[in-house]
C-alpha cells in the first residue's frame, strides 16, 4: 500500500486522524508545496487563506463546494504533483511518478480534508413524482 499522499502533513493509512491534525500543525508554517495546494484549495471556494486557521480541528469543514469543483480540484492537484518532482518529494510518501497512485493519494486526501460536499436538490422530471 504506497498509494499514500504526504501533503508535509503525515498523511498516511497508518496514520490515525489525531497523527495526521498533529502533523498539520507542525507542517504547514514551512511546507510551501503544501501551501500551494491550500492556497488553490481556497481560492476555488473564495476564502481567504490567511484567515483559515489550519491548525484548529475540522477546519475544512468551513466551505463547502460541488462536486463539479471537487473534481476539478482533484485534477488540478493530480496534474500538479504529477508534473512538479518538487511536489512529489514534498507531498507524497513515497513519489512515484504514477498516476494511479497519485490519484488514489488525492482521493483519499479529499475524503479527509477536502471542503465539504454541497448537494443542491435537482428536480426530478420524472411522472412517478407528479
Amino acid at each position: 500500500m504506497y498509494n499514500t499522499i504526504y501533503l508535509g502533513l503525515g498523511f498516511s493509512p497508518f496514520y490515525d486522524n489525531k497523527m495526521i491534525d498533529n502533523e498539520i500543525n507542525h507542517n504547514i508554517e514551512y511546507n510551501k508545496t503544501l501551501e500551494i495546494v491550500l492556497k488553490e484549495m481556497c481560492k476555488r471556494v473564495g476564502a481567504n487563506y490567511n484567515k483559515i486557521n489550519f491548525k484548529k480541528e475540522g477546519w475544512f469543514r468551513t466551505y463547502e463546494w460541488s462536486e463539479e469543483e471537487q473534481n476539478d480540484f482533484k485534477k488540478w492537484i493530480i496534474n500538479y504533483i504529477y508534473m512538479n518532482r518538487f511536489a512529489r518529494e514534498k507531498l507524497l510518501a513515497f513519489p512515484i511518478r504514477s498516476k494511479k497512485l497519485i490519484t488514489e493519494a488525492v482521493t483519499r486526501f479529499l475524503l479527509d480534508y477536502g471542503w465539504k460536499l454541497n448537494f443542491k436538490e435537482e428536480k426530478v422530471n420524472d411522472e412517478r413524482y407528479a
